[in-house]
């Protein structure tokens, strides 16, 4: 199943909605059982003057060790990150019905803080496989 957000999506509901940090609702529940998830695209104008990796975050991703600490991550967007070849992570849930995404970047001290760009817009498309 591919699912294709927009940080606008769910606007009129998430009032504080941002491009690098967005809920997206659903409109209804989904069950998925067992799951494992990718982010397969992700397209926003990239208007960074500093090149760092963005790291994408979701509620719906177990936590893994990321710069020490147990995070909901989805991947790692670089500059030579090709999204066609897959990379899946298990999924937190067995049910969703919204979907958190959110970015950040690293500081100079390699911490993890808020990403320090703001683009007009965010658009992505995860890909979910259910495991027998």
């Amino acid at each position: 199943m591919y699912i294709h957000l927009n940080h606008l999506d769910s606007k009129n509901k998430y009032v504080d909605n941002t491009p690098i940090n967005f809920i997206s609702d659903l409109g209804q529940s989904i069950n998925i059982g067992n799951a494992i998830c990718s982010l397969v695209d992700v397209r926003f104008p990239d208007t960074r003057r500093n090149k760092k990796d963005i790291y994408i975050f979701s509620d719906i991703c177990e936590s893994s060790i990321v710069c020490g600490r147990y995070l909901p991550l989805l991947r790692i967007i670089g500059e030579n990150v090709n999204l066609h070849t897959p990379f899946y992570v298990p999924m937190s849930f067995k049910e969703i019905n919204s979907i958190h995404i959110y970015a950040k970047q690293l500081n100079d001290d390699g911490q993890l803080i808020e990403a320090s760009f703001q683009p007009d817009t965010f658009r992505c498309t995860l890909h979910i496989d259910c495991l027998q």
